[in-house]
């Protein structure tokens, strides 16, 4: 046909360009963790949009001390609590996660709280029910916890759940040795860490940059330390960390030493 021309095909070109090239569009879900959004979009578009997603390690392990707890206790069996727990430890051991570690009990410490902490050590990981509500336990004494229609969730209850213990834990017996551990030597590890890490060759000039990359977005002046500053701060920490780690040794050997004094004494 003579009067063609060919300005016809043109939606034809776009789609085909629209398909080799793709597009992008922006569609929001909204609702609580667990609802099922993922999996609605997964259906939507028939492909795994989140196959590759990992999350990335930020090793906080090493820097804050980690007290792992499972939630929503109530919704598990006893037996399947304890499997739980049980794989939760073997994964930790597994990827080497370090966690709160409890201290020995000294000599002198009586029996009542020996067994406390033996008995909150075995409960790691703390297996938690948490609520607010006051309810009455099938007559008139007021509880703290949860209604089911198959019965009541006591949150104090520790035949429900281990929030006695987590908490007897964080506020009442090992608070002290919560911050001095974290302080002492998890935060004092790292910040050694991070003067070593400015003190490799080529680290000023990293450094530098990254300065002024942050000065360029906040606008806001951070002062480097001089090498020889740098160096000298690493060596005094270096010194602080074997001071510490000097002393600990010398306490669990004097823990040691007075465990076999008792059982001396004891055995006589």
């Amino acid at each position: 046909d003579k009067e063609y021309v060919g300005f016809a095909a043109l939606p034809n070109q776009l789609h085909r360009k629209s398909v080799k090239k793709g597009f992008d569009f922006t569609l929001m879900v909204a609702g609580e963790s667990g609802l099922g959004k993922s999996t609605l979009i997964n259906s939507l578009f028939l492909t795994n949009l989140y196959e590759d997603r990992q999350v990335p390690d930020a090793s906080v392990h090493e820097k804050v001390n980690i007290i792992p707890v499972i939630a929503k206790a109530d919704a598990l069996m006893p037996r399947e609590t304890q499997v739980l727990k049980q794989k939760i430890r073997d994964q930790l051991k597994e990827e080497e996660i370090n966690i709160y570690q409890f201290p020995e009990c000294d000599s002198d410490e009586d029996e009542e709280f020996k067994k406390q902490n033996e008995e909150m050590k075995g409960s790691i990981p703390f297996a938690v029910v948490g609520s607010c509500e006051v309810v009455r336990d099938g007559g008139t004494r007021p509880v703290r916890g949860r209604r089911y229609s198959w019965g009541t969730v006591e949150v104090e209850n520790p035949h429900h759940c281990d929030f006695l213990n987590l908490r007897r834990m964080l506020v009442q017996t090992h608070l002290q040795d919560l911050k001095e551990v974290t302080h002492d030597l998890l935060y004092e590890g790292y910040r050694a860490r991070c003067l070593q890490n400015l003190a490799r060759p080529g680290a000023r000039d990293r450094a530098s940059r990254s300065k002024l990359s942050r000065q360029s977005a906040t606008e806001i002046p951070l002062p480097m330390l001089p090498l020889a500053d740098t160096e000298k701060l690493i060596r005094e920490k270096d010194e602080e960390l074997r001071r510490m780690q000097e002393m600990l040794e010398k306490m669990q050997a004097q823990m040691q030493q007075n465990q076999a004094q008792g059982e001396q004494s004891d055995s006589l």
